[in-house]
Formats: C-alpha cells, sequence, structure tokens
C-alpha cells in the first residue's frame, strides 16, 4: 500500500478544488511510471474536509471534490500509461475517514 499524505505546507490539492498542486503532479509522474511497471492494481480514494460547500465552485458537497479528488489522479495514472484494467476502484470518502481524528479544515 502506497498512501501519500499532504501537509498544512504542502497541500495535495487546495481546497475545494480537485487539480493536483505542483508539487503532488510532479511526484506522481515520477512514481506512476514504477507502478505502471510493477502490474499492481490500484484503488485511487480520495478524501475531502468537513467544509461546507455551499455556493462553491462546481462541487455539492464533500463527496462530489473526494471522488474528483480520486479522479483526477486516476487520470494521471491513465495519462502515463497504467492499463485501465489495473485500476480496481475509484472512490470518494467525503470527509468520512481522516487520518487524523480532530475536524480537518485543511484537505
Amino acid at each position: 500500500m502506497i498512501e501519500l499524505v499532504e501537509t498544512e505546507e504542502q497541500p495535495m490539492f487546495q481546497r475545494s478544488e480537485y487539480q493536483l498542486t505542483p508539487f503532488f503532479e510532479d511526484l506522481l509522474l515520477e512514481l506512476a511510471p514504477k507502478l505502471v511497471n510493477s502490474g499492481a492494481e490500484l484503488a485511487i480514494i480520495g478524501h475531502a474536509d468537513s467544509t461546507s460547500y455551499t455556493g462553491r465552485a462546481s462541487f455539492e458537497n464533500s463527496w462530489s471534490v473526494s471522488y474528483a479528488r480520486a479522479n483526477s489522479v486516476r487520470e494521471l495514472m491513465d495519462f502515463v500509461g497504467m492499463p485501465e484494467k489495473s485500476i480496481v476502484q475509484v472512490s470518494g470518502m467525503a470527509d468520512s475517514q481522516h487520518l487524523i481524528k480532530t475536524p480537518p479544515q485543511c484537505y
């Protein structure tokens, strides 16, 4: 299992956004060919914070943004040549499973 964890100083996504930040995009572009060559199956799971999305961007709630984040990683994996059959799951967890068990506000 590979788990990429952001920090407050180095977020994976800007708040309420689904596009990877340049740092994490570059990181995944380095890692992705190794995953492609490994033949591993991938489950890509996105997360979001507890922020209210009313009237914000194009997302209705944290479920929508967390799935969009996971799907943006899937698209990057597709771009670098990951076989479609190797991606076995793309899902969004909203704010339901936090790594740190305090209400995060910085995803």
